[in-house]
């Protein structure tokens, strides 16, 4: 079951996971415009490295898209899908600890 993802209009818990250097991964959700989708900009530490939205849902499609990425997130392409926003959020985790300086 895909999940809708986490209450728009909140932050990321004070539990964030880490990444990329011990900085923290945070977020931040927000409603998209004219649609009853979410998004959320994604931070590690204090940089923007990623935007999702949530795919509207429709039979055999529902989710998380990457809308655009920055950083370690810059090397996807755009409208990479995820199943669900954990999901998206552990993609984010695992590119950021693969490019951060040893």
């Amino acid at each position: 079951m895909v999940t809708t993802g986490p209450d728009l209009g909140r932050a990321a818990p004070a539990a964030a996971p880490t990444a990329g250097g011990g900085r923290r991964i945070s977020f931040v959700l927000t409603p998209v415009a004219n649609c009853r989708r979410g998004g959320a900009l994604v931070y590690l530490g204090a940089a923007l490295v990623a935007v999702l939205t949530q795919i509207d849902p429709s039979p055999g499609l529902q989710g998380w898209c990457l809308e655009v990425g920055f950083g370690p997130c810059d090397r996807a392409p755009i409208g990479k899908l995820f199943a669900d926003f954990e999901t998206a959020i552990g993609w984010i985790e695992s590119v950021s600890l693969e490019t951060a300086p040893k």
